[in-house]
């Protein structure tokens, strides 16, 4: 993830279908989404992230469904990671 965002912000060359499918393989496919959480939660969180990032800079122009079900997973994933250190 942190290639293709390089990617993207340096040379623009990113289409929007592949952020689609990034986000389409591995946050909405719930059981992918799932068993990545589960073994590391803290790259999935990195993942959730880069995604956001991707979006709030103009490299992706994700659907609105896409961006909410994504931000959803992201807080949900982050109160549970703080939830593990308190």
């Amino acid at each position: 993830m942190g290639y293709l965002l390089g990617l993207s912000a340096t040379t623009g060359a990113v289409e929007n279908w592949i952020w689609d499918r990034v986000a389409g393989r591995f946050v909405l496919d719930s059981e992918l989404f799932e068993r990545l959480r589960k073994e590391n939660p803290y790259a999935t969180k990195e993942l959730l992230e880069r995604l956001l990032e991707a979006n709030r800079r103009g490299y992706w122009k994700a659907r609105d469904d896409v961006l909410e079900e994504i931000e959803e997973r992201y807080l949900e994933l982050d109160g549970m990671l703080e939830d593990e250190i308190a």
